[in-house]
């Protein structure tokens, strides 16, 4: 029990495991405030926990009274609204034909609408319809459980005396399923609805970034747990014998499964209180089945009992994964490799869903995945039934079966792991960088070579990368093109005109319109009468395929000829790849360089840990060349590293213009690009290309040097990632929840910039951000520098 409560104290006194912990709890909170608003307006959240309190009061009929008359009302107001509004753009027969058929809304709630005070809870007339008709689905879904029952009982008498479900001995799976669930819903039959709006109760469980926060935290405790004394030489000290070793383990494993309950409980509760203030939760007493998201729970349990089983469950399930990442953490000396052997772990799991189908008799084998541990929510609240040889299996058994079954080997194999640990010694570094040297004796003739040796190879920083390229490749070749019918026939007349405007090309122009000679002679017919429009229509069938690339070249001469008109030194370019690259949509480079800074997080996270775990930065510090050269081999290895990653995150775009759309004129100015029309003519294309490279990798190189810096103060490696991955991957996973406005406060503007160029407003703030980064990574260097190369206090 000491060493349990010294290996808590130890978690939980750290001021920097508090901070992020703050952090975590903090942008929970934050996310979820900022779902709702962007999501839900505030008169709609109001009507929410209006609507439930008034509900409250009443009994489940005068609930289906209150909620049918509103409907009623609100649908006949906004029948009349929508009509009214049409009586200036219709045919006045048409408009009297609608009032004659909508009479009865008239005569009763006309005088009400006038008066221009029916709106109850929202500040439009469609807003409380979809409000109102929300609410009425709900409760008609609710009102009809008994009937539910009912209906699954008569169709398991019915479908028992089916011959196709029947077998000899009157034991097969079908037969099993159906009675299985007979037998489980006819034990709901005494349960009571008590309706009430789901919104808070559901918005509160179903928040998955919580779940992500939770994955975070884990890597948090193993920081705690086994990083950091890894990192200050105190797991060789603990470890040097075995008694020591087995109490350690276990210690440090009840240590994670208190540390997540205590994080689960908070994590969930500040949601569930959140939501109660925001929408309101309703009686906690009634049961699980008056919630018609949950309404096919097998469990005879009330809304309170839910919520404490689910927090039970969602415990269970993080820390299996926890006792995973520890596993690792005690096999895995490199930090980087540990996190990305974790999320690949978890990635392989997941790839279970591609490769056995959703029904069948190994269908199972989809549940035993640890992430499916997770969706609490999904088999507590729904009724289904796995195969598992023959036997019918409640979901909801068989995720608690795996995760009992997991919790063991899990806890087992770490066990042993933690028993038998060892530790590399320095000798044997240096024997493997005697033995890459014979090998490969130029590279590490030179500090630089050996810098990259040590970052990419001892630290197994260059597998990350590899990864990461594999991914960008995965990414861009999983991409469908876009191309229709429309876009090749654009692309083919793009092609064949591109380059600057010239008499030969406005020849080919004529020669190219006078095959659509045919479709303008019968025209012309037309409209001097010699044919009526059912013959136009008969004869212009003929004419389909002419007549659908007349179409597109009359919108492709429409487009170019009238902005070469305005901008005489631009030429005829197919834009459509560069638009792609550029991000026109903007759904793209946002999920990016989330990712791209993440991987730069764990990458720079450990670049000073070889020389200050082993000492080396003492000896390093004691001459002035030696912090000079340290200094210098350091930055570049950030410089090109940062270079690498920001090519990389460029080759999905890349990867779908060419393969799909293709990059023609690449030396053409760039204002040959409507998006571009404000740039001058003296810069090509490939000069914007160039500036998306270069906004990237500075981008790239101001998180490399501030994550370098901060891991030169914090030593333990984990902590560093962590909190770098929270510091730059926080705001961007906020904005692509919906609150579009904190991509400011990110790199997205670099990472998007070379869209921006040509606009002026945005020209500057895109300067703008660029001199702060470059004022970041001249701040943060110069720190580093004075750390490393003037600081003679050892």
């Amino acid at each position: 029990m000491k060493l349990f409560k010294a290996e808590l104290y130890k978690v939980w006194s750290s001021v920097y495991f508090r901070v992020i912990l703050l952090i975590l709890i903090v942008g929970n909170l934050f996310l979820i405030w900022t779902q709702t608003n962007v999501q839900v307006d505030s008169e709609e959240k109001q009507a929410w926990k209006q609507v439930g309190k008034q509900l409250s009061d009443m009994s489940m009929e005068e609930r289906g009274i209150f909620i049918g008359q509103a409907f009623d009302r609100i649908d006949a107001l906004y029948t009349i609204d929508t009509i009214l509004g049409m009586e200036d753009s219709v045919d006045p027969a048409y408009f009297s034909e609608l009032k004659k058929n909508h009479q009865n809304a008239f005569d009763m709630y006309l005088d009400e609408y006038t008066r221009g005070d029916y709106l109850t809870y929202m500040d439009s007339a469609v807003k409380e319809y979809i409000f109102f008709a929300a609410l009425k689905e709900e409760y008609t879904l609710e009102a009809s459980y008994q009937a539910y029952l009912e209906g699954i009982h008569r169709k398991a008498e019915v479908l028992t005396d089916v011959s196709i479900f029947q077998s000899e001995d009157g034991v097969s799976f079908d037969e099993r399923c159906i009675r299985q669930a007979d037998e489980k819903y006819s034990a709901l039959g005494d349960v009571v609805i008590d309706y009430v709006p789901q919104k808070g109760l559901m918005t509160a469980l179903n928040f998955k970034i919580t779940d992500m926060f939770l994955i975070v935290y884990m890597f948090l405790i193993s920081a705690a747990l086994i990083q950091s004394e890894r990192d200050n030489g105190m797991l060789r000290l603990i470890y040097t014998t075995p008694l020591g070793r087995k109490k350690t383990a276990c210690a440090k494993f009840f240590v994670m499964a208190v540390s997540m309950a205590v994080m689960v409980v908070i994590l969930y509760s500040s949601n569930l209180l959140y939501c109660e203030m925001t929408y309101g939760l309703g009686n906690l007493r009634r049961s699980i089945q008056s919630v018609p998201d949950l309404r096919q729970c097998p469990l005879n349990i009330n809304v309170l009992e839910y919520i404490l089983l689910f927090i039970v469950l969602k415990w269970v399930a993080v820390w299996i994964i926890g006792c995973l990442i520890l596993f690792l953490s005690v096999k895995i000396t490199k930090v980087p490799l540990c996190v990305l052997t974790g999320m690949l772990l978890l990635g392989i799991q997941e790839c279970i869903l591609l490769l056995i189908p959703a029904s069948g008799h190994m269908s199972w084998l989809r549940y035993i995945r640890m992430l499916s541990l997770l969706e609490t929510n999904e088999y507590m609240g729904n009724y289904t039934q796995l195969n598992i040889f023959g036997y019918p299996v409640f979901r909801i058994h068989w995720q608690m079966i795996t995760g009992i079954v997991w919790l063991c080997i899990l806890g087992i194999i770490y066990y042993f792991a933690a028993d038998k640990i060892s530790f590399e010694s320095r000798s044997g570094i240096r024997l493997s960088v005697g033995l890459f040297r014979k090998k490969r004796p130029v590279m590490l003739q030179y500090l630089t070579g050996f810098e990259v040796y040590k970052l990419l190879w001892m630290q197994r920083c260059g597998i990350i990368l590899v990864v990461f390229f594999a991914f960008a490749i995965y990414q861009g070749v999983n991409v469908k093109g876009a191309m229709n019918a429309e876009e090749v026939v654009y692309r083919k007349y793009a092609k064949m005109f591109e380059g600057q405007l010239t008499k030969e090309k406005v020849r080919l122009l004529q020669d190219e319109n006078e095959k659509f000679e045919p479709i303008y002679q019968l025209q012309d017919m037309y409209s001097l009468g010699k044919v009526d429009e059912a013959q136009f229509s008969v004869m212009m069938e003929s004419y389909t395929s002419l007549n659908f690339n007349k179409n597109i070249f009359d919108s492709f001469c429409e487009r170019q000829l009238d902005y070469l008109k305005e901008h005489p030194e631009a030429e005829i370019v197919y834009s459509k790849g560069y638009e792609w690259l550029f991000d026109l949509d903007e759904n793209k480079d946002g999920k990016m360089m989330m990712i791209t800074m993440f991987v730069m997080c764990m990458i720079f996270g450990g670049l000073f840990s070889v020389e200050q775990n082993t000492g080396m930065i003492n000896m390093i510090r004691v001459t002035p060349k030696g912090r000079k050269s340290f200094i210098r081999e350091k930055f570049r290895i950030c410089f090109w590293i940062s270079m690498t990653a920001a090519v990389i995150s460029l080759i999905p775009s890349w990867l779908v213009a060419v393969r799909d759309y293709g990059l023609p004129c690449m030396w053409a100015p760039a204002q040959s690009i409507e998006i571009f029309e404000n740039i001058s003519s003296g810069v090509p294309l490939a000069g914007i290309l160039i500036v998306q490279v270069l906004m990237r990798w500075q981008a790239c190189f101001t998180v490399s040097v501030i994550t370098c810096y901060i891991s030169c103060r914090e030593n333990r490696i984990l902590f560093c990632i962590v909190f770098c991955a929270v510091l730059f991957c926080l705001c961007p996973a906020i904005a692509l929840n919906g609150m579009e406005q904190l991509w400011w406060f990110s790199f997205y503007p670099l990472f998007h910039g070379s869209l921006w160029i040509g606009k002026e407003t945005y020209a500057w703030i895109l300067l703008l951000y660029v001199l702060s980064s470059v004022g970041l990574s001249v701040t943060f260097t110069t720190a580093i520098g004075i750390r490393y190369g003037f600081d003679y206090d050892i």
